[in-house]
Formats: C-alpha cells, structure tokens, sequence
C-alpha cells in the first residue's frame, strides 16, 4: 500500500524521487475537527465531499479506472446541485453547474504534484472566501472557509520544497469540489458575484486550461 500510494516524478514536478501522496487524509480531518466544533457546510456539501474522499482515496491506493472517477464527481456534483441549485436557478442551469463543478474537481486533481502549488492555492483561495463573506457579514460560512484554509496551512509545513508529502486524489479532488461548491454557495446567497470563484482561482483555471 505505502508503495502504490507514491507520486512518482515526471516533467512538471520539482522532486526527483517518489513521494506519498495521501496527504489530503489529513486536510480532510482538519476540516471535519473544525467543522466538528463549529458547524458544518450542509449534508448535500458534506455528502457530495465524503463520496470523493472515499472514491479519491481508493484511486491513490488502486489506480481506479478513469470512468468509475468520473461517474462518482457527477454524482457528487449532482449531491451538491440538485437540492441547493436547482430550486433557486433551475434545473438546466444547475446541470451546466454540475458540469462546472466536475471541471473544478479534474482542474484542481492536475494541479497537484508540484511543491506548495495546491496547497497553497487552497490557502489563498479559501482564505478570499472567507474575508469576503465576512465582509458581507455572512461569519458562518466566512468560518466554514476559514477551517478549510487553516487545514490547507497545515498541510504546507510539509508540502513546501522540498515536499515531504502531497495531498494527493484524496485531497486534491474533494478541494476542487469545495472550491466550486463554495463559490456556487456564496453566489446564491447573494456574497458575491458569479465571477468572484472565476477570479480566485483563476491561477489555477489559466494554468490548466
């Protein structure tokens, strides 16, 4: 298992020998202990994140084939979208989201592997999130972004160059499912416009497409 679960160098990397890429195990625990105190994001986010984890996790280890993957980010995508999108913008609308979110999800996954990149975006990103929503005196979900950004913190002790550890599918992937889910979030509830989550992100949307 310790020996599957290895992210082997390649052109885009900064390491030169294998390195474990399960990190994302411990994001994923600093996010439910935060959550666990303060409150949680909602069951169709906390589902639809839950599923990746699991599904992500077992890729790491198994090398999973890419439909079954794939098959899984729409359901979580479609956890997510069906009760908290479609009654506010329609059922079309919330299928494009959907589409939006596995995008989100597969974006975030490629960018991992390089020293602090993932992390890092993660820390800034969320971090945005969450002095925005507190700006527009929204301190719950300012706090449910934060908690995702303390956890991103902790994981770059051990991921900046030389990095000891990436986080990985089981990190990576349920990051960029939050990272839409989030924004998605914060614009129906009027926090921000729906190109906000576009600009946050947007290193990691130009750099990927």
């Amino acid at each position: 298992m310790i020996h599957i679960a290895l992210d082997q160098p390649n052109e885009r990397s900064l390491h030169k020998t294998p390195v474990p890429r399960t990190g994302g195990v411990g994001i994923l625990c600093g996010m439910l202990a935060g959550w666990s105190v303060f409150l949680h994001p909602g069951w169709p986010i906390l589902a639809g994140m839950l599923l990746l984890v699991a599904i992500s996790f077992l890729d790491d280890l198994f090398d999973l084939p890419v439909l079954a993957r794939f098959g899984v980010h729409f359901v979580s995508a479609g956890l997510f979208a069906v009760p908290i999108l479609a009654p506010s913008i329609g059922w079309f609308w919330a299928g494009v989201s959907m589409i939006f979110i596995v995008w989100m999800i597969n974006l975030y996954n490629f960018m991992d592997g390089s020293d602090g990149l993932a992390g890092g975006m993660a820390f800034f990103g969320f971090l945005f999130y969450a002095i925005a929503a507190w700006i527009r005196n929204s301190p719950d979900f300012a706090l449910l972004n934060m908690t995702v950004t303390m956890s991103a913190c902790a994981f770059l002790f051990f991921n900046f160059h030389p990095a000891k550890i990436f986080m990985g599918d089981s990190g990576s992937i349920p990051l960029g499912f939050l990272s839409a889910a989030f924004g998605l979030t914060g614009w129906i509830r009027e926090l921000w416009p729906l190109w906000f989550p576009l600009l946050v992100f947007s290193p990691f949307i130009v750099d990927a497409t």
